[in-house]
C-alpha cells in the first residue's frame, strides 16, 4: 500500500454530545462513534502527519477511538507534528490528560528524529476548550478549563475557544442574532479536490516544503482531510 503524507488529518470520533448548544454547526447530536476500522484504514496510508485535528460531538465522549487512534500513530511509528483537539470542557477525565501526553510523547520523538520543518509547523498539543456565550453550563466548562490548564501545563497549551459569538446561520443557530452566513465556503468545500503531490512536483502551496520528499515514491496531500465519524472521508481546508 503506498504511503501519504498528510499535511492536516481531522477525524470525528464521535457524533455524540452532552451539549445541545444552540450554535452548533454539527446540528443535532447522533449515536454515532468512528470505528476502530475506519481509523486503521487511514492510517495505514499514513507516512506521517502534520497537524492532526481531533474533533466531534464531544470527543470526550469516545475516549476509546482517541485511545486507538493514539496506540495507532505510536505502534505504526508514524511521525506527527502537532496535535489539536476540541471540548466543550463538560467533562473532566483524567484519561484524558493521559492520552494528551501521550501525544506529547510521539510529537517529541518527531522532533528528536528531524521529521519536517519546525520552523514552518509548531510542535505542540493544543487543547481547546469551547467558552463563548453561547455554550451551556459556563461555570462548569471555566472550572475545568482552569483544572485542565494546570494539569497539563508541562506538555500540552490549554486555550479558550470564542469564535462561536459569530455562528453559522443554520440549523438551531438561525434563530441567533449575529449569524453568518457560510453557504458559499460550503459550496467550495464541496467542490474542492483532494490533491495527492508526489515529490517531483513542485506547487505554490506553502505546506509541501514542510516535509522531506526525498524518494520518488512518496506522496503528499497539502489539502485538509476530513474524516468524519461514519468513515467517510472529504477534503476541508481552513480549519
Amino acid at each position: 500500500m503506498e504511503k501519504i503524507v498528510f499535511n492536516q488529518l481531522t477525524v470525528e470520533i464521535t457524533r455524540k454530545c452532552n451539549m445541545a448548544c444552540a450554535h452548533c454547526l454539527r446540528g443535532d447530536a447522533e449515536n454515532v462513534d468512528l470505528t476502530n476500522m475506519d481509523i486503521d484504514g487511514v492510517l495505514d496510508q499514513a507516512e506521517a502527519i502534520g497537524r492532526l485535528i481531533i474533533t466531534g460531538g464531544e470527543p470526550l465522549l469516545n475516549l476509546r477511538a482517541m485511545q486507538h487512534l493514539t496506540n495507532g500513530i505510536a505502534r505504526r511509528g508514524i511521525p506527527l507534528m502537532r496535535v489539536q483537539v476540541v471540548t466543550n470542557g463538560l467533562l473532566y477525565d483524567e484519561r484524558f490528560i493521559d492520552l494528551a501526553k501521550r501525544f506529547s510523547e510521539i510529537i517529541r520523538l518527531t522532533q528528536v528524529h528531524g521529521y519536517g520543518n519546525t520552523k514552518q509547523e509548531p510542535w505542540r498539543v493544543s487543547i481547546g476548550i469551547s467558552l463563548d456565550r453561547y455554550h451551556e453550563a459556563p461555570e462548569t466548562c471555566k472550572k475545568n478549563y482552569i483544572q485542565y490548564k494546570n494539569a497539563v501545563k508541562d506538555f500540552a497549551e490549554v486555550l479558550q475557544v470564542r469564535h462561536g459569538n459569530a455562528p453559522r446561520n443554520e440549523g438551531r443557530a438561525a434563530a441567533l442574532a449575529n449569524t453568518m452566513d457560510y453557504s458559499l465556503t460550503a459550496e467550495t468545500y464541496l467542490l474542492q479536490r483532494i490533491e495527492v503531490l508526489s515529490a517531483d512536483y513542485k506547487p505554490m502551496c506553502k505546506f509541501y516544503e514542510s516535509y522531506h520528499l526525498e524518494r520518488p515514491d512518496q506522496k503528499v496531500i497539502c489539502c485538509g482531510i476530513y474524516l468524519n465519524a461514519w468513515g467517510g472521508i472529504v477534503a476541508r481546508f481552513g480549519l
